[in-house]
């Protein structure tokens, strides 16, 4: 059960060569923040979080493949030393089970792409449907299998000021009553793919409708990869999946 509404500092960058959605999420009054998907650039995300005056206490991930787990190691270990200067202990590390293999495969995943190889830390949690997180009020875990096995979404209720690439927006960017971050499953006029390691149409398509497009019509979708988008459009304009 959600525990309130609390209002939230959000920030959404692009990392790597393959440019994934970074989002550091803070609770207005707390020291403790919450990284979801850093596929790459750890350094990077370090300076953003130093210049917010905050630690890590949750490393997020919204499914496993390379580019949205590729700086965790690093910054868990930034962090382990980091967070002392917050009183924080080291941060937690969060992933769906059904996306396990993939994530102690990211040397193959690599291999395949051409890419470097490297190594990911120990997961401390599973995420699960509806999951709720201690410090983070109004904050609950999304299921959404289909662009791989465990894929899942962050949906985060309460007011927010998102700061993203102006190339981003989609409108004013003040106090919005709800956030989607929506890892791969669904972008602004479309849908993960699912022809990759675990993908799976027709679940991907009904992890939407049935769960995405059931939030706010005015809810701001943080996708993994490009521009925001908001429910609403996406229901009427989305070309793959239709309301």
């Amino acid at each position: 059960m959600l525990r309130g509404m609390a209002n939230y500092y959000m920030e959404t960058f692009p990392v790597g060569m393959l440019q994934c959605n970074c989002t550091i999420i803070v609770q207005e009054g707390s020291k403790a923040a919450l990284v979801v998907d850093p596929g790459d650039e750890a350094q990077l995300i370090s300076k953003k979080l130093q210049s917010l005056g905050v630690g890590v206490h949750t490393i997020w991930h919204t499914h496993a493949h390379l580019d949205h787990v590729g700086a965790t190691k690093k910054l868990y270990e930034l962090f382990v030393e980091g967070n002392k200067a917050y009183d924080l202990a080291p941060p937690k590390i969060y992933l769906h089970k059904e996306d396990l293999w993939l994530y102690d495969n990211v040397s193959l995943q690599a291999q395949f792409l051409g890419m470097n190889s490297f190594e990911v830390p120990q997961l401390t949690g599973w995420i699960k449907d509806g999951q709720t997180y201690e410090g983070f009020d109004g904050v609950e875990s999304i299921v959404t299998p289909g662009h791989t096995p465990g894929s899942c979404c962050l949906c985060v209720n309460g007011q927010s000021d998102i700061s993203a690439p102006k190339s981003y927006s989609v409108g004013k960017w003040e106090k919005i009553p709800q956030i989607l971050l929506t890892g791969d499953t669904l972008f602004r006029r479309g849908i993960g793919r699912t022809d990759l390691w675990g993908g799976d149409s027709q679940k991907i398509e009904k992890s939407i409708k049935n769960k995405l497009y059931k939030k706010s019509p005015e809810a701001v979708v943080i996708p993994g990869h490009g521009p925001l988008t908001i429910i609403e459009q996406e229901i009427e304009k989305n070309p793959f999946v239709r309301g």
